[in-house]
């Protein structure tokens, strides 16, 4: 009688992609790679009233609010993100805990640079 031998090859680590337990940390917005051809870069700073920039300042665009893949300012309070060309308004919801929201009303008509003041809550 042969006794055959069979091995199956089992990973030994594991990629986890995601989590469905707790809201996953917000980092700030990394330094800008080179726009893409068809899209607008926008950016801007944050700071407080005094001129301090503002780190970790959320701006939710449109009506979902604030979400974990939101732009945020960086230390520096500089911010950016990419926007389809078109001839549209963005609402801007700029938001960060001990701070009262700031909300604008936007209508770029190409690459474009905003400063936003908020003030403490």
């Amino acid at each position: 009688m042969k006794l055959i031998l069979l091995l199956i090859a089992v990973p030994l680590g594991f990629a986890y992609y995601g989590s469905t337990i707790g809201t996953p940390k917000a980092t700030p917005t990394p330094y800008p790679p080179p726009t893409v051809e068809g899209l607008w870069r926008i950016e801007g700073h944050v700071a407080d009233e005094q001129g301090k920039p503002i780190e970790g300042v959320c701006l939710a665009i449109g009506p979902v609010g604030c979400q974990p893949v939101s732009p945020r300012s960086d230390k520096a309070g500089n911010f950016y993100f990419d926007l389809p060309v078109a001839n549209v308004d963005y609402d801007f919801h700029l938001t960060k805990a001990g701070y009262q929201q700031l909300d604008a009303r936007v209508h770029p008509a190409g690459p474009s640079s905003f400063n936003y003041v908020l003030k403490k809550a």
